[in-house]
């Protein structure tokens, strides 16, 4: 009979023996590429050999094979983010913090316990459906994302047949739905941003830079985070006009990001003549190719949440002055989010939705429609007609 064969991914069992003073601890790995290899690691007593043979045989292998049906729902979480970070070497370092929240806030406590050979849809039902209760729609739909990739590892590894989590119960939050404003409200955010500049109070001065960063989202349909990853070689002047390349978004931790949301978003945008401006008095303040255009007075990138905070702060205060009483929409879509909403419906309006698209960078009209556009059916004007003849007063 012939020696039974091994399959990709084990090692044949520990052996360890004396050599004078030293113990050494051996074995034969066979790793995925079908070369199987013989490992050794010496150590001064037999239990220190085989803890460094053991972390040579995980390290060949992967840390993944030492999972095993015995093994914790955490334990796989854990192992899973590590593959898939070296299967994502370009994923967002803000992505990859969140799921690391996610595991370790989040479902920390609930898997600890949890075997893998105890999954099910009912148990992963459940640990859902308690973090929808106590912490709410946004980290239970996370959570579930996160579960449903743990799950998928563990399949790939062979541990269990089927991915649970994808058969529990959607989650989907409410959606707040943020109007785009008028070419009126604009003005009257303007106005009232000039206003909160020049006003005299105590602390630090309003910084102007978030009307600038306004008008160059309303003159380029760019996300704030667009704006903010700016960079002096990012413009380009052309027969006196000015263009911007969107290359990059600043990220949550203040990192630059070499693409946009999405890659295929990569675009260069003729301006308008009022963020032109902006864009070319930043230019002579920035020297640096690689300098940012907008940044803080301590020279360095704003970040997202930072912008948001002092929008929200001015907001606050434009309300308590009643300054905002002229507005036709509601206070609460004055954000930096709904001016890509109101340049799209702007360009739409006048008939060209495709090139709506293209200024935000859509890979299709129907996402600019569906999400952008605050979009009023036209009825058919035929239809006066017709009701005209049907029960119009006669003469």
């Amino acid at each position: 009979m012939g020696r039974p064969t091994k399959s990709p991914g084990s090692h044949s069992p520990f052996s360890v023996h004396q050599a004078g003073e030293r113990w050494i601890a051996r074995c034969r790995v066979y790793p995925m590429d079908g070369v199987s290899r013989q490992i050794e690691r010496s150590g001064p007593d037999p239990a220190t050999a085989l803890a460094l043979l053991q972390a040579a045989v995980t390290q060949l292998l992967g840390s993944t094979h030492t999972l095993g049906v015995d093994s914790t729902l955490e334990a796989a979480g854990k192992m899973w983010l590590e593959a898939y970070r070296r299967s994502h070497p370009n994923a967002a370092p803000g992505t990859l913090d969140q799921y690391q929240r996610c595991l370790n806030r989040t479902l920390h406590n609930r898997l600890s316990r949890v075997l893998i050979r105890e999954l099910s849809v009912p148990l992963l039902e459940g640990i859902v459906a308690s973090i929808l209760a106590e912490r709410g729609a946004w980290n239970a739909k996370m959570s579930r994302i996160v579960l449903s990739m743990v799950c998928q590892h563990l399949v790939r590894m062979g541990l269990i047949e089927r991915d649970f989590a994808a058969a529990t119960t959607p989650i989907r939050p409410a959606k707040t739905e943020r109007e785009a404003l008028s070419a009126h409200d604009v003005d009257v955010v303007r106005r009232v941003l000039i206003q909160w500049e020049s006003t005299k109070r105590r602390g630090v001065r309003p910084n102007a830079d978030i009307r600038r960063i306004l008008d160059v989202v309303l003159g380029t349909s760019m996300r704030p985070g667009e704006v903010l990853a700016l960079r002096r070689r990012d413009v380009l002047i052309a027969d006196e006009q000015v263009f911007v390349s969107v290359n990059g978004t600043m990220q949550q931790n203040g990192q630059r990001k070499p693409t946009p949301k999405r890659a295929r978003q990569m675009r260069i945008i003729c301006l308008p003549v009022f963020a032109a401006d902006i864009i070319m008095t930043k230019l002579q303040v920035q020297t640096d190719d690689d300098g940012y255009l907008f940044q803080t007075r301590q020279g360095t990138p704003y970040l997202l949440n930072n912008l948001d905070r002092a929008f929200r702060k001015f907001r606050d205060w434009a309300v308590d002055q009643g300054l905002f009483d002229d507005l036709e929409s509601a206070v609460d879509n004055v954000l930096f989010s709904t001016m890509r909403k109101t340049v799209a419906t702007e360009i739409a309006s006048l008939g060209d939705l495709e090139l709506a698209a293209k200024l935000l960078g859509h890979a299709s009209t129907e996402t600019t429609r569906r999400f952008y556009i605050k979009e009023l059916p036209w009825v058919d004007q035929r239809t006066a007609a017709l009701l005209q003849d049907a029960f119009g007063y006669g003469d």
